[in-house]
Parts: structure tokens; C-alpha cells; sequence
């Protein structure tokens, strides 16, 4: 029987093109390294993930463990690994950290779930749910630990990486509300559209019953900051990392040999404010930066710096550069006081901030009598913040500028 001759046509189809081949092997080759990557840094029910450890617990708190299927009281140091429950009755509530950067309170009557990531999640990143009650939270970024925790109630999802902020879900009102009160959040509704907001410093959102969001953030009020002020409590402060401050502190300007204490000053009522010296691993340079919130009208808040053999008389002023943080605002002004055992004696109000380094001087007009000043304090108010409620500065290089040494008269 003759043997059929292909057409030149079907030659092409049947014959296949070496390069082609190449590249649909390279594609499955890459989709299987994703596939054992992704595994292996997640691990197959997310247990390869650093678990969260309760800090403290009071009333009614109960933790539910995947592992025992069982609610046992909540107690300090029990870990919350992926697939771990808690909730709060009538006043109780716990809170739980990861690190010293990740910190979260679950207030009473609240239930929260820690679910394990998608499998297409790219980077360390968190997942809760929170299907009724408030949670306080405190996220700073901890370069590549973790990518931001995603936190879900019934009607919107929060994305967040560097914030300071409040959730609550409402499965009753079917109204759930994110504020912020430091850095951004990443909010998207969960309606059909699944609209996204970013959520800013001393701003709030509210979904609507079928999980809508309305087309802004808007500013929070008085009533909600005063909800809201309690996650400042989740900012740590240990002996350990107030030693460290000080010992930081010695390096950031000739104004710390007479230092013998410093910290910050607030009612937590009407006001916050924190303070970090940070060493610049580049520069060798400490720098301090000063976090304030004078959101409510009488708010007064500052820094202290405790001083011990500060004799006025023997300098001329007082000078510090200072300029503005990336990403955060910024105050009108604001003053820093020299005190005595007696009060105020000389007062200085710097203005006019900008992103670049600017030397602030501050003059003493002192005579030759000996003043001993026993404290220096940075003092933010309602007022003299202006429209910026909330903000931050930088400062360095802290220098008490000495008097000139007189000459002897020639005789």
C-alpha cells in the first residue's frame, strides 16, 4: 500500500518548534519553584510562622488550641500559633505580641481568629478575623520579618504594615469602623466592588450594612480619638529600652553630658507623646525622634530632659538641627523651655520646618550670676501644633555653645 505524503502544511503542525518547547518547560520549571518556595516558607498549615505570645490577660479570657480542640483560660506566655482562637466576655481582654514591633489588645466581648496564609500570599504576611468586637493594634515595619498583617471582619479587609490603629466589627449594626491614628491603612470593602481607601493618621472609615465604604476617609472626632487613644498603650516600654535610650542619648550632642534623665511627658487623656534615639548606622550619628498627638484642645505634651551642673552663666545659647520626617506631618512650632528650681527662665519657639537639616539657635542672654538649670523641656500644644495634630520632627547634634573665654588685660 502506497505510503501517503504529508502535505508541507502538515509538516508544520506535526513538527515542533525546539524553542517553543523551551520556554513551556521553563514556565512549568518556574510554576514548581514557586510552589516549593512558597511551602517552604510558609510551611503547609502556616505553622512555620513565629507565633504570637500573650503579654496579659485579665477576667474572662479564653484561647481555643486547634492542637488540644479545647477553650482553656488565657494565661501569659501561651502562644497563638495559626489555627488559634480568642475571645473576651464582659470585662476582660488580652493582649499579644510577636515582637517588640507587633503588638495587639482584644477588647471585651471580642472573638479573633488567626487564619493561616493563601497559598499565593507573597511574603511573611498575618492573617486574622475578627467576626465581632475591637481590636487595638501596633505594627512598625521590621525589615522583611513580616509583610504586614491582614485583618478581616464581615464587611472590610485592613491591610496593615506601620500603623497605629483600632478595628471593630459589628456583626449586629452590620457597620464596621477602622481608625488610625499613626501611619496609613490599606482598607478594602468587601461589596461587590471592592473599593480601596487608604486610611491616614487621625482619620477614620465606617462601612455601611452591605459593606460599602464611603468615597473618603474623614477626620475622626474627639469621641472616637478618645476610643481610640488606649492603642498607644501598645508602644513598649521596658528598663531595658530605657537604658538603651539613655546610653544613646550621651551621643547625640554635648547637652547630654548634663543629662542625667530624660523621657516624655502627657495625660493620657488629652494627649500623647514618645520619643527615640536612633543610631544611623552609616553616619555613626544619634538622632532623636519626637512623636507627638495634641489632637484634643488642652492637650500639652513634650519631652523632659533632667539636668544636673548646667550653669547658665557659662554658655551663650543653645543650638539643634531639626527638619521634618518623610511621610509624617509636622507642627507650626513649638517651645523649649530652660527651667529652674524656681520655673520657666529662658523660653525659645522654633518654626518653620523643612525636609532638609536646619540649625535651630536658641540664645541664653545670660549674665555672669550662676543659674543652675535643672531641666530642659520641648513642649507641643493644640495650639501651637496648628493644623497638624499629629506629627513628628527629627532632631541631632544637641549643642550648648560655650561662652568665649575672657583675655587677661595686658599690663
Amino acid at each position: 500500500m502506497p505510503q501517503k505524503k504529508l502535505s508541507s502544511v502538515e509538516e508544520k503542525v506535526l513538527t515542533i518548534n525546539p524553542l517553543y518547547a523551551l520556554a513551556v518547560l521553563l514556565v512549568i520549571a518556574a510554576v514548581l519553584f514557586f510552589f516549593v518556595q512558597n511551602r517552604s516558607h510558609h510551611g503547609e498549615s502556616g505553622r512555620d510562622f513565629k507565633p504570637f505570645e500573650i503579654k496579659y490577660s485579665f477576667g474572662d479570657a479564653k484561647v481555643y488550641s486547634a492542637r488540644e480542640r479545647n477553650w482553656v483560660s488565657a494565661t501569659r506566655g501561651t502562644l497563638l500559633s495559626v489555627g488559634s482562637k480568642i475571645r473576651t466576655q464582659k470585662d476582660s481582654g488580652i493582649d499579644f505580641f510577636m515582637s517588640d514591633k507587633t503588638h495587639f489588645r482584644l477588647k471585651e466581648n471580642s472573638e479573633l481568629e488567626l487564619n493561616k496564609p493563601d497559598f499565593f500570599d507573597v511574603g511573611p504576611r498575618r492573617k486574622m478575623y475578627l467576626p465581632k468586637g475591637t481590636l487595638l493594634g501596633l505594627t512598625e515595619n521590621e525589615s522583611g520579618q513580616i509583610d504586614g498583617v491582614d485583618i478581616f471582619t464581615g464587611r472590610l479587609h485592613a491591610h496593615v504594615k506601620d500603623a497605629v490603629f483600632e478595628i471593630k466589627s459589628d456583626p449586629v449594626g452590620k457597620k464596621d469602623f477602622l481608625g488610625v491614628l499613626r501611619g496609613t491603612v490599606e482598607a478594602v470593602s468587601k461589596s461587590g466592588w471592592k473599593r480601596q481607601l487608604n486610611v491616614r493618621r487621625l482619620e477614620k472609615v465606617e462601612t455601611t450594612s452591605d459593606g460599602r465604604f464611603p468615597k473618603e476617609p474623614v477626620r475622626i472626632a474627639k469621641s472616637d480619638w478618645n476610643q481610640m487613644k488606649e492603642a498607644y498603650q501598645l508602644i513598649p516600654v521596658t528598663a531595658a529600652s530605657e537604658a538603651k535610650q539613655l546610653d544613646l542619648s550621651k551621643k547625640a550632642g554635648n547637652l547630654f553630658d548634663y543629662v542625667f534623665d530624660h523621657g516624655t511627658f502627657y495625660s493620657p487623656e488629652i494627649g500623647f507623646a514618645n520619643r527615640e534615639f536612633e543610631l544611623d548606622e552609616k553616619t555613626g550619628e544619634v538622632g532623636l525622634k519626637v512623636e507627638y498627638d495634641v489632637f484634643p484642645v488642652p492637650a500639652i505634651v513634650g519631652l523632659y530632659f533632667k539636668t544636673r551642673n548646667f550653669d547658665l552663666s557659662k554658655f551663650d545659647a543653645l543650638e539643634f538641627d531639626v527638619r521634618t520626617v518623610k511621610g509624617e506631618d509636622s507642627p507650626d512650632s513649638f517651645r523649649v523651655e530652660l527651667k529652674t528650681n524656681l520655673g520657666i527662665l529662658r523660653a525659645s519657639k522654633p518654626r518653620n520646618f523643612e525636609p532638609v537639616w536646619r540649625t535651630a539657635n536658641f540664645p541664653f542672654y545670660a549674665n555672669t550670676q550662676s543659674k543652675l538649670i535643672q531641666e530642659v523641656t520641648m513642649v507641643f500644644t493644640h495650639e501651637t501644633a496648628g493644623v497638624n495634630k499629629r506629627g513628628m520632627l527629627e532632631f541631632r547634634n544637641f549643642k550648648l555653645i560655650p561662652k568665649p573665654q575672657s583675655k587677661p588685660l595686658n599690663s
